[in-house]
């Protein structure tokens, strides 16, 4: 499931909402894909793909992607705003890529 239902909105507004959350997704994994050799948190992504969907918006994506083996979250971090760490995510290619 793309869209996480929390404030049990109903009908146009449901499907509006999931409609929106793919598009999310498929913007962040075409970005991925593009930049297939680089690795970017989710503030790197927020920024340089949707700049003005909120962070957890993102996140969402990228954790959605990961769990269906499009992203491989890295060992790898950056300190980013507020001055914490965060993870790296990358490219996932499928196991029978050419």
């Amino acid at each position: 499931m793309a869209y996480y239902n929390t404030t049990r909105i109903e009908g146009n507004d449901l499907r509006r909402a999931h409609r929106q959350t793919e598009t999310q997704q498929e913007k962040i994994l075409s970005f991925f894909k593009k930049h297939w050799i680089m690795a970017f948190t989710p503030f790197d992504v927020q920024a340089e793909c949707l700049p003005d969907a909120p962070i957890t918006s993102v996140r969402r994506a990228i954790t959605n992607l990961t769990d269906d083996n499009r992203l491989v979250k890295l060992q790898e971090y950056k300190i980013g705003k507020h001055g914490k760490r965060n993870h790296k995510w990358q490219y996932l290619f499928p196991v029978d890529a050419p």
